[in-house]
């Protein structure tokens, strides 16, 4: 939005864009990867299996399977059928299944990818999040050596206790994920990459209040500064009050 353009019409079509963009993510989140074409199991293995595997969740299967104990985690409903769909039912009696729910605060995430669809674009809400999701699934999926200290092995081991991720894991992962595939230059893709994190640090910053804090008083030099080419007279006292202020009406992140 132009410096040139109506305030307005550029704080109407924001908010328009950020909307329109929650309901795609939030939709998609509770939805599933649409990659099983015509391929579907028994009813009474898709009962078994809790399926489908929707975006926001993972499979555990536990228990007795081919003469040994397994502990899978599974990504996808056709990830199942591939493993499963060719043995008999019986074969699978002795094994357990529960749904594990990816994210510990889905809203956090849903937030999230709210922001960087801001800064990347509606591609970011459209197919990229799903993207960038499918590639995490699979990679918690795959086995991991016990007390693996790769990273995701290590968050496999938290999806595994049945939590979910947090979202300062999943903002860490998913910002490799920007730098690896997001299109563009280095500094166009550490600028989506790193945005999330950029906006939370500047929001904390911007909106705190602690009287004789060195970030307080920069935001105080900050409205001095704005006035000083003005006949506007700032006392010490009334942008003290200002900032106090804006710290307890303005969000945080």
């Amino acid at each position: 939005c132009q410096i040139t353009h109506d305030p307005y019409v550029c704080l109407f079509y924001t908010f328009f864009g950020m909307e329109r963009n929650y309901r795609k993510i939030k939709d998609d989140l509770k939805g599933t990867f649409d990659n099983m074409g015509d391929k579907t199991l028994s009813e009474s293995k898709r009962k078994q299996f809790k399926l489908p595997v929707k975006v926001n969740e993972m499979l555990l299967v536990q228990g007795e399977f081919q003469g040994r104990k397994i502990d899978w985690l599974f990504w996808d409903s056709k990830e199942v059928y591939d493993v499963f769909n060719s043995f008999p039912e019986e074969d699978l009696s002795q094994l357990q299944t529960r749904k594990i729910p990816l994210f510990k605060d889905q809203e956090s995430v849903e937030l999230m990818f709210n922001y960087w669809a801001h800064n990347g674009g509606e591609s970011v809400a459209n197919y990229r999040m799903l993207s960038m999701i499918e590639h995490l699934k699979i990679s918690l999926a795959e086995s991991c050596k016990p007390e693996s200290k790769i990273e995701r092995c290590l968050l496999r081991a938290k999806v595994k206790e049945g939590k979910g991720l947090d979202t300062e894991s999943l903002q860490s992962f998913f910002e490799q994920e920007f730098l690896k595939h997001y299109p563009g230059g280095l500094g166009r893709k550490r600028q989506v990459a790193f945005f999330v994190r950029d906006i939370k640090s500047r929001n904390e910053s911007v909106f705190a209040y602690q009287e004789g804090s060195a970030q307080t008083n920069k935001m105080l030099d900050y409205y001095k500064q704005a006035v000083r080419t003005t006949n506007v007279y700032l006392s010490d006292e009334d942008a003290m009050k200002f900032q106090q202020h804006i710290s307890e009406i303005c969000p945080r992140l």
